[in-house]
């Protein structure tokens, strides 16, 4: 029976697929395809961290930080901006330690 896959996966997945005796087909992709998979990987590592349980939580943010790695590498970003940039939004709006949830805002100016 064969299941498809259509995704980024690890560098060794088709060594692992192989020893397991397995036939698989895999392909690389282009410049502009990678960079989309990796952001489309992204989505779907968060996607594994909020439905993870408490005992896999750690694997599945390993996984979603290696991504972020990879997208680093592959824009050509700097982890040290990044990092500059996410201490100046949390100095000018906070984190979320607070546990808000906010409900509604009115359009209208305040009265008096």
């Amino acid at each position: 029976m064969r299941t498809e896959y259509n995704k980024l996966i690890r560098d060794k997945i088709p060594d692992i697929i192989e020893k397991s005796g397995k036939v698989f087909k895999i392909e690389q992709y282009d410049d502009e395809a990678y960079k989309e998979a990796l952001l489309d990987k992204l989505v779907e590592e968060a996607i594994e961290v909020k439905n993870s349980s408490n005992n896999h939580i750690m694997n599945e943010l390993a996984d979603l930080l290696e991504v972020y790695e990879t997208i680093i590498d592959i824009f050509d970003l700097s982890d040290q901006e990044i990092m500059s940039l996410k201490e100046k939004r949390f100095e000018e709006r906070g984190g979320f330690l607070d546990r808000l949830r906010l409900l509604w805002v009115d359009d209208k100016e305040k009265l008096g």
